[in-house]
């Protein structure tokens, strides 16, 4: 049987949210962010992402059935060609 330890990030939310130690794979498939995580942590609304899937902007994202799901890496992905560097001052 696989060790498993609870996601710290979920417990505060009460979900239950497993993830087996030592296992890259596994943990990779397990961070997924839906909408309102997202708008959470870049710090705009869920109609927001929603209307950036419409207009089909945004990162990329799994749909199944009504559940949208976003990987992390794709996220980040995303937001660094987003990046627009600063200009130095002269």
């Amino acid at each position: 049987m696989t060790n498993l330890k609870l996601n710290c990030s979920y417990r505060s939310k009460g979900r239950h949210a497993f993830e087996p130690e030592n296992n890259a794979k596994r943990q990779e498939s397990l961070s997924l962010l839906n909408t309102a995580q997202l708008a959470w942590i870049t710090d705009t609304s869920k109609s927001t992402w929603e209307k950036m899937r419409m207009r089909g902007q945004g990162p990329q994202y799994i749909k199944v059935r009504n559940l949208v799901w976003y990987r992390r890496a794709d996220v980040d992905a995303w937001l660094a060609a987003h990046e627009i560097p600063t200009q130095e001052l002269v």
